[in-house]
C-alpha cells in the first residue's frame, strides 16, 4: 500500500480500537429517516424534477384533503423553486422529531402543537422541543403528518401540499416552503409506524447553527437492487470514515453520516469498506454537501472494469446507442471519480433525453386512455430500440393493461358498485405477477402503489 494510505487506515483503526465511535446513540436515523431526508434533499437538488416525479398519477381532479388538486398550478409553482444546498442530519432534531411524532400518535391528531398533561407531551412549540432535545441552532422549522401510508407518501404529501387554499393547496404552502427553505441546514427526521405498520407518524424538524462552518453529509451503502437511489435495508453502518487523513467518524447504522468541517475548501471523503478505502471528492464552498456513497458488492469492480474497457473504444465515435447502454448497464454500482466524469461527459445527455421521453409517457400511462398512450409511445419509443432503455417501454407497455384493470376496479369499489367474486384477488396477483417481469422503477412503482390500495384500504371496503 501507498504510505498514506496506511496512514489514514492506521488512524481509523487507532481511532476505532479507543471507542471514540463505536457506541452507538440511540437518536440515530433509521432507514426509514435516511430514505426520508434523501428524498428530501432529491428535492431541494432540483425541485422541477421532483415534481414532475411526484405528480405521475394526480390527474385534475383527484382529491386530496378533500379538496380538488390544480394540478398544473402546483406543477408551476415548485418549477419556478431554486435550487438549494441540501440538509444534514442532527441527532438532537431527530429525537425531537420524534418526541412529537409519538404525541401525534398517542394522542390521534395532526399538528405542530402538544397540551401539557397530554400523553407523550415534551414541549409546546416545535421550537421548545427542539431547545429541550439540546438544539442550540436558530430559525427552526417543523412539518407534521400523522397518517402516512409511506414514506413516499409523505413526502408526495408535504410537496404538493394539500389544503383549502387555491388550487387545493395550502396558502401559502408552509410544508413545501420549508422543504425548499435555504436558510435551513440541518434535519431530523421521524417515521414511526403505527397500525399494524398500515401507517407512519411523520415529522421533519429544521434548524440552522450558525456555529458551524460547513456540514457533510449523505449515505454509505450497496445499491443492491440497482435503482440509483437508496432504499430500506441497503445502508452500510460503521464505515470509518476521514477528511483527508483526518479521521471523521462512522457511518450510522442506516448508513447515514454526518461530518462537521472546520473548512470551506475543497476536499475528500475516504471510507473504508471491506478493508478497502474509497474516496469522494467535493467542491470548495459554504454550502453544505451531501454524497450518496454506492459501494462496490462482489464482482462489480471486474464487472466495471470490463464494461470501461468496451466504453472506451467507442470515445471517438460516440453513438446514442453505447452511451444509453453504459449510463444503464452502470447504474447502481461504485463509480470512481475519474469514471464518474467520464461516463456523464458522454452519456449524461442521452439520459436526460431518456428521462423527458420517460416524463412525456408516463402522464398519459396513467389516464388508461389506450389510444393516446399508443401514441406517444410510438413517438417516444422509437429512437430507444435496439438499446437498453427499450427495456422501459416494454414494461410501459406491459403495465398499461394491468394499471387501467386494476384502477377501474378501484373506482368500482370507491362508487360502491358490486364487483365480481374473486375479481379482487385476481387484480392484486395480476399487479405482483406483472412487477415480478419487469426492471423500470416508475412503471414498478405505479403497479405497487395500487397493490398496496387494494390489499390495505380499498380492500377492506370492498368486503
Amino acid at each position: 500500500m501507498m504510505p498514506t494510505v496506511m496512514r489514514i487506515l492506521s488512524l481509523l483503526i487507532l481511532a476505532m480500537s479507543m471507542g471514540l465511535y463505536a457506541q452507538q446513540d440511540q437518536r440515530e436515523p433509521s432507514d426509514y429517516e435516511t430514505q426520508m431526508l434523501d428524498l428530501i434533499n432529491r428535492f431541494r437538488a432540483h425541485p422541477g424534477r421532483e415534481i414532475d416525479r411526484v405528480l405521475l398519477g394526480v390527474e385534475a381532479g383527484v382529491s386530496g384533503m378533500g379538496q380538488r388538486l390544480d394540478v398544473e398550478a402546483c406543477h408551476d409553482a415548485v418549477w419556478a423553486m431554486p435550487r438549494v444546498a441540501p440538509l444534514v442530519f442532527n441527532l438532537q432534531l431527530i429525537e425531537a422529531s420524534r418526541w412529537h411524532a409519538q404525541y401525534m400518535i398517542l394522542n390521534r391528531l395532526t399538528g405542530h402543537f402538544e397540551q401539557e398533561g397530554m400523553p407523550g407531551f415534551s414541549g409546546e412549540t416545535p421550537y421548545k422541543r427542539m431547545k429541550r432535545a439540546g438544539y442550540e441552532g436558530l430559525r427552526v422549522s417543523e412539518n407534521a403528518f400523522r397518517n402516512a401510508v409511506s414514506v413516499w407518501n409523505s413526502h408526495r404529501g408535504f410537496i404538493i401540499d394539500w389544503g383549502d387554499g387555491p388550487g387545493g393547496m395550502q396558502d401559502p404552502p408552509g410544508h413545501r416552503l420549508a422543504l425548499g427553505n435555504p436558510l435551513l441546514r440541518e434535519a431530523g427526521c421521524a417515521f414511526i409506524e403505527f397500525d399494524d405498520g398500515k401507517h407512519g407518524s411523520t415529522v421533519h424538524n429544521f434548524g440552522n447553527n450558525k456555529k458551524i462552518k460547513r456540514l457533510l453529509g449523505g449515505i454509505v451503502y450497496y445499491d443492491k437492487n440497482r435503482n440509483d437511489q437508496f432504499d430500506p435495508g441497503e445502508g452500510i453502518e460503521d464505515v470509518a470514515l476521514a477528511i483527508g487523513t483526518q479521521a471523521a467518524g462512522e457511518s450510522w447504522r442506516s448508513g447515514a453520516f454526518r461530518v462537521e468541517l472546520n473548512h470551506q475548501e475543497a476536499a475528500s471523503l475516504r471510507m473504508v469498506v471491506d478493508g478497502k478505502i474509497y474516496e469522494k471528492q467535493f467542491p470548495a464552498g459554504a454550502g453544505n454537501v451531501y454524497l450518496q456513497c454506492i459501494m462496490p458488492q462482489p464482482g462489480d469492480n471486474v464487472y466495471m472494469f470490463k464494461q470501461m474497457q468496451q466504453f472506451k473504444l467507442h470515445l471517438n465515435a460516440m453513438t446514442r446507442a453505447v452511451a444509453i447502454n453504459m449510463w444503464l448497464r452502470t447504474r447502481g454500482y461504485y463509480r470512481s471519480d475519474e469514471q464518474e466524469v467520464l461516463i456523464n461527459k458522454h452519456c449524461k445527455k442521452y439520459a436526460e433525453e431518456l428521462e423527458e421521453d420517460q416524463g412525456l409517457l408516463m402522464p398519459v400511462y396513467y389516464t388508461g386512455k389506450q389510444v393516446v398512450f399508443n401514441a406517444v409511445l410510438e413517438d417516444t419509443r422509437e429512437k430507444w430500440k435496439n438499446t437498453d432503455a427499450d427495456r422501459f417501454f416494454k414494461d410501459a407497455t406491459l403495465g398499461f393493461a394491468v394499471y387501467r384493470d386494476a384502477k377501474d376496479l378501484i373506482d368500482t369499489i370507491r362508487a360502491r358498485q358490486p364487483i365480481r367474486k374473486g375479481r379482487l384477488d385476481e387484480t392484486v396477483e395480476a399487479l405482483r405477477a406483472a412487477q415480478a417481469k419487469m426492471r423500470s422503477p416508475q412503471v414498478i412503482d405505479s403497479l405497487h402503489v395500487l397493490e398496496i390500495m387494494l390489499t390495505r384500504s380499498v380492500g377492506k371496503k370492498s368486503e
